[in-house]
């Protein structure tokens, strides 16, 4: 999703330094989502039986929690208010009528876009501390996407059922990406049209304010005169 990480690089300094805690709530969301991540990871591996598969999904697990971590620490340093704390909206990735294919490639495709997405995270941010936690570990994300690809091909499936799984979970994550940034971009829009509202009737109180000052004034001095 090359247009959402330019988006990300484009706007995401603006809407850091326009809203105080933004900074603070977008890192606390990513610890909720690599949690949530955690979680995917450990239902898949009480549905395997392989121990070396199961290791491997647990190590995921681990790491996903690891990153929740990182990011939740990072969201308390930045916090100037109170963080919203997002609920994660979970949909079960793995569907026993699918299989593990559906699974991996749900793994493969997801683990991509969060890559991307780090990658442009970590070049957008100013702060030197937390664009390298984006930079490092976009690597263990590579390592997922990775691990995600040798499971589908150690499946030893048909190439073009696999590419159409692929295709089918990119249009559905990226339906999705849309629908949620639209969803954003009205409370952006919302927020910034009760900001300018806020500041155009502070500007106007404050005008009033000294019109009232100065008449205030010129009726003493008038006053005085007349003494």
């Amino acid at each position: 999703m090359h247009w959402r990480s330019l988006a990300i690089r484009i706007a995401l300094p603006v809407s850091w330094r326009l809203f105080h805690n933004r900074r603070a709530d977008t890192l606390q969301r990513f610890a909720v989502t690599e949690a949530d991540s955690a979680w995917h990871f450990l239902y898949a591996l009480s549905h395997v039986d392989q121990p070396a598969i199961r290791a491997r999904l647990f190590n995921n697990a681990l790491e996903e929690m690891h990153h929740s971590g990182l990011f939740e620490r990072a969201a308390r340093d930045a916090a100037e208010t109170l963080i919203h704390l997002p609920t994660a909206e979970r949909t079960v990735i793995y569907d026993a009528q699918k299989g593990l294919q559906h699974f991996y490639a749900f793994v493969y495709v997801g683990e991509k876009d969060v890559y991307d997405q780090f990658d442009a995270y970590a070049r957008a941010i100013d702060t030197e501390s937390v664009s390298a936690i984006f930079s490092n570990l976009k690597q263990d994300e590579a390592g997922h996407m990775q691990f995600a690809e040798q499971r589908l091909a150690a499946l030893d499936l048909n190439r073009s059922t696999v590419l159409r799984q692929v295709r089918a979970i990119r249009r559905w994550r990226l339906l999705e990406a849309w629908g949620r940034g639209l969803r954003q971009a009205s409370d952006l829009i919302m927020t910034l049209l009760l900001s300018a509202i806020y500041f155009s009737l502070g500007a106007l109180g404050r005008a009033s304010y000294g019109q009232a000052q100065e008449a205030a004034r010129l009726a003493r001095v008038a006053g005085d005169l007349r003494r």
